[in-house]
């Protein structure tokens, strides 16, 4: 966008990062050295003459031994033996980014989701308490 006086610029890159790696409705959850399936970083920024302004939003799969078939979603280890992988996955998030902010998008209404959701937050107040 630009006109004489002023141009704005504005970009948007996408990052797939490959050690996850996995069709999106095929490969889920965690690895045991801490990379998630689908771990997608994108980066916004934008600039106009002297000032600019940049952030970073990652998403991947959720951080705990788990798979799905249809829509029957199962964990694949106990959540308790989880603990390390998301643990090393929350340690590699912190190393890159130095502060994270955790959003939930999945739904508690669902039966499906809520046993993904539960877990997550067992193991997210475990981290938090530690």
């Amino acid at each position: 966008v630009g006109s004489k006086k002023s141009t704005l610029e504005i970009g948007m890159i996408s990052r797939r990062r490959w050690l996850g790696g996995g069709t999106r409705f095929n490969c889920r959850g965690i690895d045991d050295d801490g990379n998630v399936a689908n771990f997608v970083e994108t980066e916004v920024f934008i600039r106009m003459k002297k000032y600019s302004s940049w952030m970073i939003q990652i998403r991947g799969s959720v951080p705990i031994f788990w798979s799905q078939k249809n829509l029957d979603v199962q964990l694949v280890r106990p959540v308790n033996l989880t603990y390390p992988s998301f643990k090393k996955h929350m340690d590699i998030l912190l190393k890159e980014y130095s502060r994270i902010c955790c959003f939930n998008l999945l739904r508690e209404t669902l039966d499906r989701e809520k046993l993904l959701v539960d877990s997550y937050k067992t193991l997210l107040i475990q981290m938090i308490n530690e």
